[in-house]
């Protein structure tokens, strides 16, 4: 009986952990890209909102402290949770720790790329998010800005401008679709460098100011 109520506990934990699926893009390898929308990929941290708790894209709670959260819509958001540009290791160090800093976490910001299962297209969904932002003038909480990209020399141009400027990368989108979950050739990745994904294998304990956070990269 001990057991069958473990083996329960483990499939709704497991269950909760995998119950969303959000959108991750594939690589861009010059596909016609004219007319989608183009941002900056950010470094930090991705946070899923679904309407009740931040979460990574895995599934774990971010401690995110209750002044940050308390005015997020009752609708899905997906974003970063970032501060500037080469600034990685302190934005995990803030987001990760499982006592949040209240006076650290004033540098992070939630900056939006997609309203999770909104109606309409890309710039719909945004629109829902911005008009939510603006009547309740939260200032920690912004939209990744979207430029419309007409062809590969546009992209181009606006890639190097981005790695100028200490910045990791682009992102385009076709901004024509509706919401869709997974992997999609309707968002792509673009980078000079070799592209390294970190995947969360798990929290390591130390001291509470800094909670360990262990990942293992891939490529």
């Amino acid at each position: 009986m001990q057991f069958l109520k473990l083996l329960v506990f483990s499939f709704f934990l497991l269950f909760e952990l995998q119950a969303f699926t959000l959108q991750q893009a594939q690589k861009y390898s010059d596909q016609n890209i004219s007319g989608w929308v183009m941002s900056e990929k950010l470094d930090g941290i991705r946070a899923y909102w679904d309407g009740k708790k931040l979460q990574t894209r895995k599934g774990q709670e971010i401690h995110a402290p209750a002044w940050f959260i308390k005015n997020l819509p009752p609708f899905e958001l997906d974003g970063e949770l970032w501060t500037k540009r080469g600034d990685f290791e302190n934005i995990q160090s803030i987001v990760m720790d499982e006592i949040p800093h209240l006076q650290k976490w004033g540098e992070i910001h939630y900056m939006l790329f997609e309203v999770p299962h909104a109606k309409g297209d890309f710039h719909a969904r945004l629109q829902k998010a911005a008009e939510f932002i603006d009547a309740n003038h939260l200032e920690h909480l912004q939209i990744i800005e979207q430029i419309p990209c007409k062809n590969q020399t546009q992209l181009d141009g606006y890639l190097e401008s981005i790695l100028a400027h200490g910045g990791e990368g682009v992102m385009v989108k076709d901004g024509s679709k509706e919401y869709f979950e997974g992997r999609s050739s309707s968002i792509l990745k673009v980078k000079k460098a070799d592209d390294m994904e970190a995947k969360v294998i798990g929290y390591k304990k130390g001291k509470p100011k800094f909670a360990s956070y262990l990942h293992e990269r891939k490529d």
